[in-house]
């Protein structure tokens, strides 16, 4: 490969790591807001930086294109989410709508075993939105994140790694300040 190559591959894998950075940045913002709604709309311009990261990443690893397809459907279910107070959008369907939806995007951008763990990780993470019992939602989340910790690694997706670790950090924080019982003190 000629040195004009290299760069250009090079300067481009970078453009495409600091997309993700963007999505990384949107998802951090997002929990920063003091209501649900905007929380989820936040997270739709994180969705929409990690659909085209990984999209982009592709091209380096045929592997992220799962990961840009289950994007795109968690952009819809967060603009889903996004309309909650109307009755169509609390309607219980929508938890198998976007949990069929994901299994159908792994299984049409199939790309080895390596597709199962964002899949798992979008239905696990869609569950746990759903349930609204937070300690519930943190067990879930951490083993959602866990399936995207190993993903991101194996398509080198640097800011999607960076990302699901400073969520289970969160999530152990959360986890300890909140799901702990009390421990009496010894005697």
């Amino acid at each position: 490969m000629n040195q004009t190559a290299f760069w250009n591959v090079t300067w481009g894998y970078l453009c495409v790591q600091l997309i993700g950075f963007f999505g990384l940045v949107m998802n951090v913002l997002s929990y920063q807001a003091n209501t649900n709604k905007r929380i989820v709309r936040i997270q739709i311009f994180g969705c929409l930086f990690w659909m085209v990261h990984f999209l982009l990443l592709g091209r380096f690893n045929a592997g992220a294109y799962t990961a840009a397809a289950l994007n795109a459907g968690g952009l819809l279910r967060n603009c889903v989410f996004a309309m909650r107070p109307r009755k169509w959008a609390t309607h219980p369907a929508w938890l198998y709508i976007f949990c069929f939806g994901y299994v159908l995007c792994g299984v049409l951008t199939w790309n080895g075993p390596v597709s199962l763990l964002p899949m798992a990780g979008m239905v696990l993470g869609t569950v746990s939105l759903y349930v609204l019992k937070p300690k519930l939602t943190r067990r879930l989340g951490s083993a959602c994140s866990c399936g995207w910790l190993i993903f991101n690694i194996l398509t080198h997706s640097i800011p999607g790694a960076a990302c699901e670790t400073l969520t289970l950090v969160s999530i152990a924080t959360a986890m300890i300040k909140f799901d702990r019982k009390a421990r009496p003190l010894p005697e």
